[in-house]
């Protein structure tokens, strides 16, 4: 698996200098040489991302949205998904994209971001490998704040895997050094002339935090677009930092920082401090997990939706792209952590579904289909089953009833043609924590049986 792994990742990173090195060799915005200086460690940040970073990253976003998935009130959270799909995709994005704008905005004036932020900013010369200099920390932080609104609001991100890709490829290429008349797409998607001012060295200078989304520059006037031609103000940090790979993963937490221009000073932060904010923030996650479950029926364990979807299921997350990742090689489960087979699994359309009482069946389907990722983590459990990796193919049928308040309250394996019973064991608990919209005053129970299709595919 693990080089398979390293495969997946050579092959990206071939595909990504395909693409990148032509357009900087014919539309450069500055006169520099491809084999510069720190590209070796520009490269040790690339392929750290993609071999160990990456898989901390996931597991860590994968456990937050176990505790804070769909954390938002009933009412908010079910009317949030029965708008149309279209709607909830754009609420989002634009919800993401304005967490991260004031986060990154945070990272330019407080000290304690800033000591992480500042290892990306540390670059003196950008283009597309220069884009993955990133400390893990300051890139897992912009992750969280990105996923957090779908995260609470239950959001089925399964249909945002091709924008991830697409945003994922199109923030490296807002930092390499490619000047291209955009147009009023820059406004919209952004463009290296905005970012590569973002990245200018000069103190009081530091303007467009809207990586890839500058209508949140415009709004709140941070936007600036500088004059057309070559470019020539210095890139890089006022801060002597250092200039190796090991130096500046460790440097947030050895160097004696100083108040730098713009930065508000925040008490010291050394190694000890991480692992209280770590603790602390789980212990809270923790905290919150239990008090829904003990006055409501428990929320989702959505596990890996609100990350796997964000970043695709077949996608290696970039934590540089400081907005959607994803990598043009596949993976399976967590990266090296992940089983080495996959299974593809279908969730049936409502129209197969047998429903007896008064719901909306798109309400029905889009709440079903919300939790594919949790469906496919139960196929991924049986794939392993007790004697190795095997092969699982067939349906799942899951009779169950929706209450008067809009929760399960039983759930049974009515019909299974997969040989054992993991996969009833794991799917019946799941189905008796979902919840959907009150039933109209008056109208009964509803019954439901849904079948669960899946497919086997071999690695």
């Amino acid at each position: 698996m693990l080089l398979s792994t390293l495969q997946a990742s050579a092959l990206s990173v071939l595909m990504l200098a395909v693409v990148y090195w032509p357009l900087e060799r014919l539309w450069p915005a500055r006169q520099q040489p491809w084999l510069r200086r720190a590209l070796g460690t520009d490269f040790l940040f690339l392929f750290g991302q993609h071999l160990v970073w990456s898989v901390l990253a996931l597991a860590f976003l994968a456990a937050v949205d176990a505790r804070v998935h769909g954390a938002l009130p009933a009412p908010v959270r079910d009317g949030f998904l029965a708008l149309p799909r279209a709607a909830q995709l754009l609420a989002i994005v634009l919800l993401g994209d304005l967490g991260v704008y004031w986060f990154h905005r945070a990272c330019h004036r407080f000290d304690f971001l800033w000591r992480f932020h500042a290892v990306h900013h540390s670059s003196e010369t950008l283009d597309w490998v220069a884009a993955h200099r990133e400390h893990p920390v300051d890139g897992l932080l912009t992750q969280l704040t990105l996923n957090l609104p779908a995260m609470l609001l239950g959001f089925p991100v399964e249909g945002l895997a091709a924008l991830a890709v697409f945003r994922g490829l199109w923030a490296i290429f807002i930092h390499s050094n490619v000047r291209l008349p955009l147009g009023p797409l820059r406004y919209v998607l952004g463009a290296p002339e905005l970012h590569h001012w973002h990245h200018a060295k000069a103190p009081g200078v530091v303007a467009n935090y809207g990586n890839l989304s500058p209508w949140t520059d415009l709004v709140f006037g941070t936007f600036h677009l500088p004059p057309a031609g070559e470019e020539t103000w210095e890139l890089g940090v006022p801060e002597q930092l250092p200039r190796t790979w090991p130096g500046l993963l460790v440097s947030p937490f050895t160097r004696a920082w100083t108040k730098t221009s713009g930065l508000l000073r925040a008490p010291g932060l050394g190694p000890a401090s991480l692992v209280v904010l770590v603790v602390a923030t789980f212990t809270a996650l923790s905290a919150n997990a239990e008090a829904r479950d003990a006055g409501a029926p428990a929320t989702p364990d959505a596990g890996a939706n609100g990350v796997t979807a964000v970043f695709g299921d077949s996608a290696v997350y970039l934590p540089a792209t400081k907005s959607f990742g994803g990598t043009l090689a596949p993976a399976t489960g967590l990266g090296v952590l992940g089983p080495s087979s996959s299974a593809a699994i279908r969730v049936d359309e409502a129209k197969e579904a047998d429903v007896r009482g008064d719901i909306d069946r798109n309400v029905l389907r889009r709440v079903m289909l919300a939790h594919t990722g949790e469906w496919r983590r139960c196929a991924e459990q049986a794939l392993l089953g007790d004697a190795g990796v095997r092969g699982i193919s067939g349906r799942v049928v899951v009779a169950f009833t929706i209450g008067g308040a809009g929760s399960v309250t039983s759930a049974s394996v009515a019909e299974r043609t997969v040989a054992g019973d993991e996969l009833g064991e794991c799917l019946v608990p799941r189905v008796k924590r979902l919840t959907f919209p009150r039933p109209p005053p008056g109208a009964g129970p509803v019954g439901v049986r849904w079948p669960f299709r899946f497919e086997y595919v071999a690695p």
